[in-house]
């Protein structure tokens, strides 16, 4: 099992959200389209300073860090009734007081995999920030 990056859209988002945090993939954007791309272990590339680059990280490693700084908490559910598709849950929690939370929450339609529903939970996420 290998770890999915974010798609170029959603690295497009985050990056406007504010996530900066050092990456080895990152997506650059050009004339000619976008890439996916490898830093090379002295570089490190200043994505403030690079309008068109994006880091690429994990989707798991953006779920945390919407997490730990938005408080959004997102599940992925498989479908109960026929065991095809995958929807999102995003709570949406705002602290009134520490032992107080209210919550809103989300619900998407189906999607054909885990990956791409949690993808999808991540920009609602993001749009919501």
């Amino acid at each position: 099992m290998k770890e999915q990056l974010i798609t170029f859209e959603t690295a497009k988002l985050a990056k406007e959200k504010g996530f900066d945090y050092f990456q080895v993939m990152f997506y650059h954007e050009n004339a000619g389209g976008k890439s996916l791309n490898e830093t090379s272990g002295a570089t490190h590339i200043n994505f403030r300073e690079h309008k068109k680059s994006y880091h690429a990280p994990t989707q798991s490693l953006l779920q945390k860090w919407v997490n730990k700084n938005y408080k959004f908490q997102l599940h992925c559910i498989p479908n109960e009734t026929d065991d095809e598709g995958w929807h999102y849950v995003l709570y949406d929690y705002i602290t009134a007081r520490p032992q107080n939370y209210h919550h809103k929450n989300t619900v998407s339609d189906y999607y054909n995999s885990y990956e791409e529903a949690l993808e999808a939970g991540l920009q609602e996420a993001l749009k919501l920030i």
